[in-house]
This record gives C-alpha cells, structure tokens and sequence, in this order.
C-alpha cells in the first residue's frame, strides 16, 4: 500500500507539475502574443501619425489629390526597382524570400518618394509554419536609423508587425462552413485553399459603407478562413482603423459574434484595437460640397470658381512679425507670400480649373504696382485670369510673388477696379494693413493724384448751393463781372464743390454702389482682410457685398504659437476642420 500510495503520489505529483508547467507556457505564449501586438501596433500607428495621408485601392474623393494605391502597382513584370512601382516590388521581395505578400494600405510620407506599404502574409511563426494556421500583417518600406530617421540609403525590406491573425472560424448557427476549394494544378483534384492563395484572391479595395456626403471606407467583411482582420480609413484618407471583421449579427451568429479584428495562438483568442490619425491636413483649400473654403491666415472664405486677390505690397509691409537675436526673420509681406502660394498649390492640385487674378499696388508709378498676366496660347493675348491648373501657370506666379518686396504708398485702387470691371470674377480678396495714402509728400493734400484717380476723386467731391446776401466777385466761381467796386448786394446763389479727402467710407460706396450695378448672377463678394489695423471702410465694404472682414492681429497669433483666436483642439478625422485649428505658427509655416 505504502508503494502504490507513494506511486499515486509520484504520479500526482508528475501531473501536477505537468498541469503546472503547462500553465506557465500558456501564461508565456498569451504574454508573447500581448507583447508583440502592442509592439507592432505602436510601430504602425507611429508611423500612420507621422505620414502625410494613406494610399488604398479604391477611387480617390474628388476633393483630395491622387491617393489611389494602384497607381503604385507596376506594368513591368518582375519589377526590382522601387521607383517603378513600390507594391510590385514588395510582392516580388516576399516571392524571393518564399512568402507571399498582399499589399492592403500604403502610407504616404512627406520626405519619401515613395510610400511605405502594409498588406497581410502568412504566419510568420516556426511553431505553426507559415501556411498551416494563419496569418500577418507585414510592412515593406525604408528601415529606420536608431534617431527614428529614414535610412534613405537603404532599400525597402519586409518586416513582421503582427502575427497570429486568425483565420475567421465558422459563424453560422449550424457550425457548417464551406471551406474555400480549388482545384489543384497539378493532380486536377478539387482541395482547400492554401493561406496564399486565400491571400491571392482577397478583394482589398476599401468602399463606402454608406451613402453619406462624407464616407468612410473599409476593405469588404471577410468570411470563414479570411484573415479576421479588417481595415477602415475616412474621406479624407487621414484615419487607419481596425474594425470588427466579419459581418456578424443576431440572425447570423447569436451564440458567438464577432464584433472586433483578432489575433489567435494556441491558447487565448485577442482582439486587436487601433486607430490611428495621420498628421493635421496642412491644405489651405478645401473642396467641400457647397464648393470650395479658403482656410489661411489671412485668406479666409469661400470662394467661387473665380477669383481675385489685390495685396498690398507698400512700404508698411516691411514691417517685422518675428525677430531672432536682434534680426527679422519674418516680415508681413513674407508671411503672406508664404500663404498666397500655398493657395495657389492647393488649388493647382485640388480644383484646377479654378481661374485665378492677382495684383499687388503701392501706387502706380510704383514698381510692385503690378498684375500677374499669362500668356493665353489660343489668341496670342496676356490674361489677368489664369486657370491656375494650366502648365506653367503656378511656376510663373510663384516667380512674380516671389520678386515682390515691400515699399511705396498705398494705392488700392486700380486693383479693385479691374476686378470689377470684370464681370467674371465673383470673389475678390483685398489685403491691406494701412489706410490708402497717396503718392503725395503732403497726404492732408492730394489733389495732385486726380488727374490719375478722377473717378474716385469725383466720389469724393461734394456739390451743393451756396448763397451770399452780400458777396464779393471771387466767391462766384464763374466771376462773371470785373466791375468796381467787387462788392454786390443782394442774394446771390452758386453751386460750389468741395472734396472730403480721407473720407474712405464714401469711397467703400463708391465700390459698393459699383458691385451693385453688376448683373444679379455676377455680383462680386469682397472679402477684406486689415493687418494690425481697425478699418472701418474695409468692414463696410466687406459687410455690404456679403463678404467677410478677416482682422488679423499677428502679436496675438504668434503669442498663441499660431492658433489664432481660435481655441478649438485640432481633430484631424473632423473634414470640418479648418487650418486655423491646426496650423503651426506663422514661422514653421512657411
């Protein structure tokens, strides 16, 4: 008895540690599989922030520019080269090293010319063997150095970020899945699929879910022994999900539903969460539904599909924003160059067919005194609207903006009325951030400047009668009697003129009365902008051509590191979204 008890007793004992040691293993494996997760997911969703956009399969929204991930894919086949398509070139890598790659995302950087790319492989456990179980989620791209640098010298390699996807199990109630078949190549007899070559005929286009004005996109629900694992982005392509990967409802999967991507090892099944936003769109134009929005500093509104902007480009521009150890580094005019040809980008790239004027004034005799003209190839002639989108056309604006540098008076005059004469334009922009001075010494007295401004100088002119009871021969202006003595009796009555010079809010009527004379569908939005100024005739002229007077204090900007009066957070999955919640300071901006 004694025997057999100790033998029941070794034998207890020998479970026991079996049961134990086995306990550790499976503790030791569920730890692994957490660790690496984490691991893996912090390296995509780093590098997802740290991009510009993603690149999937699928049609790219019209308000953005290119970010179809077919575009990437190469004609050549056998493609070793990276620049001729990066997608090919991470399929034929994964081919070399007896794996197979299935490109799903690409991530698109702003130092890189080509995209880092993800897509699922097979299991990249020793354990299991790459086809028997299930699958990974692998990245192809440039390594980084140990500062998180790009190693630009290097060459795209394949690396593991997660393994141990699971297949998805069988979700109807009566546990019966057909197994996806295919017919062997080489024996003609009907078998299951391998893991690659359910990879091979995965469909990873993302599509709408919805018929929302702004959708989201997912690759489509997988079914029983596709991965279980699916992605999700926005329709700004900025956000990178996972989500649950199987449509799984009360009637489908009562007992058992599927409501997140997952990861499974021999012991434990864990769901694998993320999103992950892409770096605040730095885009200062937006193609919404209701058209397009300017959204700068400065430039700040809707706009048409045509459009002016007059800037001032006088003495006061040089006027210094940021100064570092006792030196300018950054003047207004310079700030809003920076701005102007970012807009015109973006339209390059978002609205092409957007017409586009520009001129800058000091006064007319005044070397920035100018309006940007290209040539129009059909009839030989100089235009002040440009499609910007045409070829050439954004380089040689640039090259103009670019010679612009600040000095003479403030003379806004001839760029308003060009854009009024021009019954096309439906948008105009005019920035300034001084009252209007004259190319006079003595600014209390320009009539000199009539002769150049008659029109404007008559809106300024006051007519009425004046009488006299007893009046001398000079104050008739027709002085129509020389004779002695030159004092009459008498009432005597005459019309007089005189000129209210600075009254700028009579000239704000005169424009106004101006736009008002358009025809009804061409009536022009004036939207103004004042830079560390309070003008009250820029706001009337703004408020009463139903545009918006944008006043610009640049101390308070650059006191709030570029966040303007705005305090809202910055969310880049919101498409409402405007720069000014975003934006870096005015000096990392440029």
């Amino acid at each position: 008895m004694a025997v057999l008890a100790g033998s029941l007793l070794i034998t207890g004992s020998g479970v026991a540690l079996r049961s134990m040691s086995g306990a550790i293993s499976n503790s030791a494996e569920k730890a692994n599989a957490r660790q690496n997760s984490v691991n893996g997911i912090k390296l995509l969703r780093s590098e997802v922030e740290r991009s510009m956009n993603l690149l999937v399969f699928g049609e790219t929204p019209s308000h953005l520019p290119e970010s179809n991930l077919a575009n990437h894919v190469s004609n050549l086949e056998g493609t070793i080269t990276p620049d001729d398509g990066i997608v090919s070139y991470c399929e034929n890598k994964a081919t070399e090293d007896g794996r197979f790659f299935k490109v799903v995302f690409g991530i698109k950087m702003v130092e890189l010319a080509n995209p880092i790319v993800y897509g699922l492989s097979t299991n990249y456990s020793r354990l299991r063997g790459g086809d028997s179980y299930g699958y990974a989620l692998v990245r192809c791209g440039l390594p980084l150095d140990i500062n998180g640098q790009y190693d630009k010298t290097a060459s795209p390699y394949i690396s593991l970020v997660l393994d141990d996807i699971a297949p998805l199990y069988c979700l109807k109630n009566e546990n019966s899945c057909e197994a996806l078949k295919t017919v062997d190549e080489a024996t003609k007899e009907e078998r299951m699929k391998l893991k690659a070559e359910i990879l091979a005929d995965l469909d990873v286009d993302f599509i709408s879910a919805n018929n929302s004005s702004e959708p989201d996109a997912f690759t489509p629900y997988r079914t029983f022994q596709e991965p279980a694992i699916r992605f999700k982005t926005d329709h700004n392509r900025k956000v990178l999900a996972f989500e649950d990967p199987a449509l799984s409802t009360e009637d489908e999967d009562p007992g058992n539903l599927v409501d997140m991507s997952f990861m499974a090892t021999k012991n434990s099944n864990q769901k694998i969460y993320m999103t992950a936003f892409a770096r605040a769109d730095k885009r200062l134009v937006r193609k919404n539904l209701d058209g397009l929005t300017l959204n700068g500093v400065y430039f700040n509104a809707k706009i048409g599909n045509t459009v002016r902007f007059v800037v001032d480009a006088s003495g006061s521009m040089r006027e210094c924003m940021i100064t570092a150890n006792g030196a300018c580094k950054k003047t207004r005019m310079e700030s809003v160059k920076n701005e102007l040809v970012q807009i015109l980008t973006d339209l390059k790239n978002i609205a092409p067919y957007t017409k586009v004027g520009i001129s800058f004034f000091s006064h007319r005799e005044g070397r920035n005194h100018m309006v940007w003209t290209y040539g129009d190839t059909d009839s030989g002639n100089d235009n002040q609207l440009v499609v910007i989108g045409r070829e050439g056309a954004l380089a040689d604006a640039e090259m103009l903006i670019e010679s612009i540098q600040p000095e003479g008076w403030t003379e806004p005059w001839d760029g308003m009325d060009n854009a009024l004469d021009d019954h096309e334009t439906t948008t105009l922009f005019l920035l300034s951030d001084g009252e209007p001075k004259f190319n006079v010494s003595n600014q209390s007295k320009p009539e000199s400047r009539r002769s150049v401004y008659p029109e404007l100088f008559a809106a300024w002119d006051i007519s009425g009668n004046r009488c006299k009871t007893r009046w001398w021969k000079n104050d008739d202006p027709i002085n129509y009697s020389t004779r002695w003595p030159r004092r009459w009796w008498g009432e005597k009555c005459w019309t007089t003129t005189q000129t209210s010079y600075n009254d700028w809010d009579r000239i704000a009527t005169y424009y106004i009365n101006q736009n008002k004379e358009r025809p009804s569908r061409n009536k022009m939005k004036i939207h103004t902008i004042a830079i560390d100024l309070e003008s009250n005739w820029m706001e009337h002229l703004s408020s009463e051509t139903g545009g918006k007077h944008n006043l610009v204090d640049t101390q308070k900007i650059m006191s709030n590191n570029g966040h303007g009066n705005n305090t809202d957070s910055c969310d880049s999955s919101n498409p409402s979204s405007t720069f000014d919640h975003c934006k870096q300071d005015l000096e990392n901006k440029s």
